[in-house]
């Protein structure tokens, strides 16, 4: 087949973001790499790729669960470029899936937790601006967490209605309710290769967006029947995995009280569920190799965020540790990423809506605060859980790969926090966040410039657009 411009795909297991224009990844790539044949920039500049997400589902940053991933480090990692400083600006769903939507934070786009999706405004969004553009759209998987009607801007989709179960599932099929009694990552899959069938028949020169978002590895995690039982890395300690003495952290860490057996068995099986996602991973890019477009696809691996699997003896999301807050972040595009390349750059969710709007010549209608790939290196990123949770506090604060600074917040269900642990503090010789210095006693362990992060980190807290880190 031909097609008139170029195809994006993204996956969210890793949030990764491409960008043509000048600025940005175009004009970085061109020092990086090679030159172009001669009359080649112009038409690539000019181009409008498709886009395709593949967003996993807490899925945290760790070497086993890539090594059960054969295919799609092919793909994205060996064939595309590495983002080694990926992550959630909040590490929950529904709040991260909405960043990654908007491009925006969550004290912008106002999706604080996962019970009131309510507050999802399907007007700044991905699908709906290229849409208006003259994209095809389509989702299959899951959308938002308590989402019950047809998702907004799409045109074809297949969303999973309800959450956390992995067979005998309904879906919303363009409006039908279904029930599919097949595994989940499959059948998601199958809709996924459908909708790609379905707009190269409809009209083989409109660019599309497609978002591809299984449940894996969340909980409960239940392997497909083929990957019951088969083998996996086996658990191995880290430092923080190894942590007994909490009480550098602050009370609601240290009364978490998780079962570190269970959570071992737990990775098992989220190692067990990721391996059919590989054979999606594999089939998708099957698929747009029959259909003449892998060469013309750039492609977005991410995870929605990360998870803990004891390390500081939690499991679970929403805590502002590395665990949570890195996620899986590979861009795969031919031709404009150098294969096998890697990045340090800190990039993050809110960057994957500018990076599509850069790529594909669209201004969007409301202001983001990510910035597409490929712009100047940030120097930290805001990190902020405002959901007002009666187990987890609020926080906002500054995270870097060397070091994270935090502010908890006093929310109406936890009402103390300000008072009882104000701050955590890791240092640049802290890669594993064993030791929070802010008020341990040790004159001279706060940071010198403390004025300086508070002064930041309420700056950022109420940022909007170019304004935001």
């Amino acid at each position: 087949m031909y097609r008139y411009g170029t195809v994006v795909v993204l996956g969210l297991a890793v949030l990764v973001g491409v960008v043509v224009a000048a600025g940005g990844l175009f004009e970085r790539r061109l020092q990086e790499e090679p030159a172009a044949p001669a009359g080649t920039a112009s038409v690539q500049a000019a181009a409008r790729p498709n886009v395709l997400i593949i967003l996993t589902d807490d899925h945290p940053v760790r070497k086993d669960f890539y090594s059960v991933m054969p295919e799609t480090m092919r793909i994205f990692r060996e064939g595309g470029r590495h983002y080694t400083n990926g992550v959630a600006t909040t590490p929950i769903c529904c709040p991260a899936r909405t960043s990654l939507f908007s491009g925006q934070y969550v004290h912008n786009h106002g999706v604080i937790g996962n019970v009131a999706p309510g507050r999802f405004k399907p007007t700044r969004t991905m699908q709906r601006e290229l849409r208006a553009a003259g994209y095809y759209t389509a989702i299959s998987g899951k959308f938002l967490n308590a989402w019950n009607a047809s998702p907004p801007d799409f045109d074809k989709w297949a969303m999973m209605l309800g959450q956390a179960r992995y067979s005998n599932v309904d879906f919303d099929v363009n409006g039908t309710v279904i029930n599919q009694p097949g595994y989940t990552t499959t059948v998601i899959r199958d809709h996924a290769l459908r909708f790609l069938d379905e707009f190269e028949v409809a009209d083989d020169a409109k660019p599309w967006f497609m978002q591809v978002s299984p449940l894996a590895p969340h909980g409960p995690a239940t392997p497909e029947k083929q990957f019951t039982g088969v083998p996996v890395p086996v658990w191995r300690d880290n430092p923080a995995t190894s942590e007994t003495d909490l009480s550098d952290k602050p009370a609601y860490v240290r009364e978490q009280g998780v079962a570190k057996r269970a959570t071992q068995v737990f990775r098992s099986q989220q190692a067990r569920t990721l391996k059919s996602v590989d054979v999606m991973v594999a089939a998708l890019f099957e698929k747009l190799t029959a259909l003449g477009e892998a060469e013309d696809t750039l492609a977005i691996f991410m995870g929605d965020h990360g998870h803990m699997l004891w390390e500081h003896q939690l499991r679970g999301k929403k805590y502002p540790y590395n665990q949570t807050i890195r996620t899986p972040f590979f861009v795969r595009w031919p031709g404009h990423m150098a294969p096998g390349s890697v990045s340090s750059d800190i990039v993050a969710n809110i960057d994957v809506a500018p990076t599509v709007y850069e790529a594909a010549g669209v201004t969007p209608s409301y202001v983001v605060d990510g910035k597409p790939l490929g712009s100047p290196p940030r120097q930290h990123i805001l990190v902020e859980y405002l959901a007002n949770d009666q187990t987890q506090p609020n926080y906002q604060g500054l995270w870097t790969p060397s070091w994270e600074y935090l502010r908890y917040r006093n929310n109406t269900r936890f009402p103390r926090i300000e008072t009882t642990d104000p701050r955590e503090y890791y240092g640049p010789n802290d890669p594993w966040q064993l030791n929070n210095v802010y008020g341990d006693g040790v004159a001279g362990n706060e940071p010198a410039n403390q004025a300086e992060l508070d002064a930041m980190v309420q700056r950022a807290s109420t940022c909007t657009g170019a304004d935001c880190p």
